[in-house]
C-alpha cells in the first residue's frame, strides 16, 4: 500500500484542488484483518441458485425501456420485447411501508469495453463483425437506448467526445466525463489511455449541481467521477459516483488503496455539500441529515472478496450528526432469492452470508464467468424496487466464434485443466451484446426520514 501523499483531484467545473489522503493505522489494521478473514474463508458457493437460474433465456437488446413501462403501465405483447425487471421483495420486506416515497429513479451500471481494449489477443473467440468498433458502438448504443434509464454510469468509456456525448445527447442526456491519464505503461492498455468513466443523466429530469473527477494516486492510471444531481420533478439532491478499479484481483492491496482514495473523496464531498446545501437537504424527500449516495462501477472483485466485504461492512460507515450510520448495500445482493421468488413462495429473514445471493455473473468471456460489477446505494435513504434480470450464461455463450479459434490458443493446456468442454469456451461481446460485460439496472426509491 502506498504511503500518504497529495492526490490531485480534477474538478469537472474546470477548477483543481489538492486533497491530502492519509492511509491511517486504523485502516491498515482493518484491511489486514479483512485480508486474514478471507484468506481463511473458503469461497462461498451458490451453485444451487445458478442451476435454478439456468433456464433464463432473455437476450441483451430486444427490450422496451423500464421507464416507458413505468409511464404507461402497459405490458408488451411478448417477453422478448421488454426487459425483465425483477421485484426486490427481500429488500422491501425489511422496510416500513410508511417510509416509501414513490419517488424513483433508474440507474444503469455498464462497462462498455473501450475501443482499444477489444483486441484479437484478448478476444479470440469473437467473430470480426462483433469485435469491430463500428459494429460494437451501435450495439452498445442500442442496449442503452432500449434501457432508457434516467442515469447511466459507464466505464471503459472511449470515443466520448466524438460518439457517446453526441449520440446520447440527442437522446436527452447531459453528461460528465473523466479520461484516464497516460502516465504509466500497462500490459493491456499500454501507455496512451483512451478510456475513462462517465455519468450521463436525463437533462429534463436532473440538474447538475457539482462535479468532481479523481485521478487515483497509483501506477495504474485509474479514475473516478462524482456528480451531485438535483431532481427537477421533486425536491431531492443525491450523489452519483462511477469508478473502475484496477483489474488484478491478486494484488488486492492496490485495489484497496484505490478504494480508500475513492472513499475519502466521497466523504470530503459529502461533508462540503451537506454544509453548502443544508436547506435543500432538509426540504428534500429523504429529509436529511445527509443526501443519498449511489456508487456504480466495475470493482474487478467477486462477492466473495475482501473488496466486496469492505464495501458492505465498512465503506462510509461513519456516524453522522444524529449518530446514524450510512450502510452501503448492493442493489443486486438478493438477486438469486428475488429471482426464485418470482416463481415460488419463499421466505428469507436474514442474510446468512454477505454476497451469497448476487448474480452468478456480470461478465462472460472464454476465461471467466463471474460477477464483478455493482450498483451500491446508501440504505438509510434508498431502497431498490426492481432490478434488471441478467441473461443466463448459456444465452451469453450461444454464438459461435471464428473457425478453429480454440485450437489456436497457445495456452490451451490451461483450459484442459479446467475440465470444461470446448464448445462452452465462448462469451461476449457478440451480435447482441456490445461488451464483455452485461448492463445492470436498478430502480431505486427514495425513502422518507421518519424523524423529519
Amino acid at each position: 500500500m502506498h504511503s500518504a501523499g497529495p492526490i490531485v483531484v480534477y474538478v469537472g467545473m474546470g477548477m483543481a484542488v489538492v486533497a491530502s489522503l492519509s492511509i491511517t493505522a486504523r485502516k491498515r489494521n482493518l484491511w489486514h484483518a479483512i485480508q486474514s478473514k478471507f484468506a481463511r474463508q473458503r469461497r462461498q458457493s451458490h451453485a444451487n441458485c445458478m442451476r435454478s437460474l439456468s433456464g433464463t433465456t432473455n437476450d441483451c437488446s430486444s427490450m422496451t425501456s423500464p421507464n416507458q413501462a413505468r409511464k404507461d403501465g402497459q405490458e408488451s405483447e411478448t417477453k422478448k420485447d421488454r426487459p425483465i425487471l425483477i421485484p426486490c421483495v427481500c429488500e422491501r420486506a425489511q422496510i416500513d411501508s410508511a417510509q416509501l416515497s414513490t419517488k424513483k429513479i433508474t440507474i444503469v451500471q455498464f462497462n462498455i469495453l473501450a475501443r482499444n481494449l477489444a483486441s484479437r489477443t484478448h478476444f479470440p473467440y469473437v467473430i470480426e463483425s462483433s469485435l469491430a468498433w463500428d459494429s460494437r458502438k451501435k450495439i452498445l448504443l442500442r442496449q442503452l437506448e432500449v434501457l432508457d434509464a434516467d442515469i447511466l454510469c459507464l466505464e471503459e468509456l472511449s470515443d466520448y467526445w466524438t460518439f457517446f456525448k453526441v449520440e446520447l445527447g440527442e437522446r436527452g442526456y447531459d453528461s460528465v466525463y473523466v479520461k484516464r491519464p497516460s502516465i504509466h505503461v500497462s500490459n493491456w492498455s499500454g501507455e496512451k489511455k483512451q478510456d475513462g468513466c462517465g455519468i450521463f443523466f436525463k437533462k429534463d429530469k436532473f440538474e447538475l449541481k457539482e462535479c468532481e473527477s479523481i485521478n487515483f494516486h497509483d501506477t495504474h492510471d485509474r479514475v473516478a467521477i462524482l456528480a451531485l444531481l438535483r431532481s427537477k420533478h421533486f425536491a431531492q439532491l443525491f450523489l452519483v459516483g462511477c469508478t473502475h478499479l484496477w483489474w488484478n484481483a491478486k494484488k488486492v492491496d492496490h485495489q484497496m488503496a484505490e478504494l480508500y482514495e475513492f472513499e475519502e473523496e466521497v466523504i470530503r464531498l459529502c461533508s462540503d455539500m451537506e454544509d453548502k446545501y443544508q436547506q435543500d437537504i432538509r426540504a428534500s424527500v429523504t429529509g436529511g441529515p445527509n443526501f443519498p449516495v449511489i456508487l456504480c462501477g466495475d470493482f474487478n472483485n467477486t462477492p466473495q472478496s475482501a473488496i466486496y466485504d469492505y464495501m458492505h461492512n465498512y465503506f462510509l460507515q461513519r456516524p453522522n450528526i444524529e449518530g446514524l450510520r450510512d450502510e452501503f448495500r448492493s442493489a443486486y445482493r438478493w438477486y438469486c432469492v428475488n429471482e426464485l421468488a418470482r416463481h415460488s413462495k419463499i421466505s428469507i429473514t436474514k442474510e446468512e452470508t454477505v454476497g451469497e445471493f448476487e448474480p452468478p455473473h456480470t461478465t462472460v468471456n472464454y476465461r471467466r464467468c463471474w460477477a464483478i460489477d455493482y450498483i451500491w446505494y446508501s440504505s438509510s435513504n434508498l431502497v431498490p424496487s426492481r432490478i434488471l434480470e441478467i441473461p443466463s450464461e448459456a444465452v451469453l455463450r450461444a454464438e459461435g466464434g471464428p473457425p478453429g479459434w480454440f485450437e489456436r490458443l497457445a495456452h490451451l493446456d490451461t483450459f484442459q485443466k479446467s475440465g470444461r468442454e470446448q464448445e462452452s469456451q465462448n462469451g461476449i461481446p457478440n451480435s447482441k451484446c456490445g461488451s464483455d460485460h452485461v448492463p445492470l439496472l436498478a430502480e431505486l426509491e427514495f425513502t422518507k426520514n421518519s424523524k423529519k
